[in-house]
């Protein structure tokens, strides 16, 4: 992956070129690798990346979108 950036805050300008640089990336799938997490999490090997609210509110909207889908309403989540 090709990437661009500022080293620190202080060199963000319009004036001043990125560097340039390359990230070498390992090509997963994400579904085996959040399996993988979810795994280390129930025995105990690692913890959440997201919190049990996070995840609620997740659902909520998943469920809301399928909710507008199918009868064409917006849906509010407030």
């Amino acid at each position: 992956m090709r990437l661009r950036r500022y080293l620190t805050p202080a060199e963000h300008s319009w004036h001043k070129a990125m560097e340039r640089g390359t990230i070498k990336l390992e090509i997963v799938d994400p579904l085996v690798r959040q399996m993988e997490h979810f795994a280390q999490v129930i025995r105990g090997e690692a913890k959440p990346l997201v919190t049990t609210r996070d995840g609620l509110q997740n659902l909520r909207v998943v469920e809301a979108i399928a909710e507008a889908a199918r009868s064409g309403r917006v849906i509010s989540l407030a």
